[in-house]
């Protein structure tokens, strides 16, 4: 599977915001192998911002050099993880009685 840079390697063309399927074909256009490919097809459909978003995205697999306790924070971080803000838990900030 690609890395997220051999994925952004493929992009550095690339004017954003651009969607998915832009992304796609600039990837094929630059000859991208087909496992990054998969990755830009694999990502939601939508407009990307810039780099930053495509690789948070992106369907690759941990940097393998990553220390643990990094990934452990990045799990942890709510405000960057990629699930919709009306599904997550609500934490009140103050309990009425």
């Amino acid at each position: 599977m690609a890395s997220a840079a051999q994925v952004i390697e493929y992009l550095k063309d690339v004017d954003f915001p651009a969607h998915r399927d832009v992304l796609v074909r600039a990837a094929e256009q630059a000859r991208a192998p087909e496992d990054v490919i998969k990755a830009l097809r694999a990502m939601p459909p939508e407009e990307y911002g810039n780099k930053a978003e495509v690789m948070t995205s992106a369907h690759t697999p941990a940097e393998p050099d990553q220390d643990p306790s990094v990934k452990a924070a990045q799990a942890h971080d709510k405000l960057h993880q990629r699930i919709a803000e009306p599904l997550r838990d609500v934490v009140p900030t103050e309990v009425h009685e």
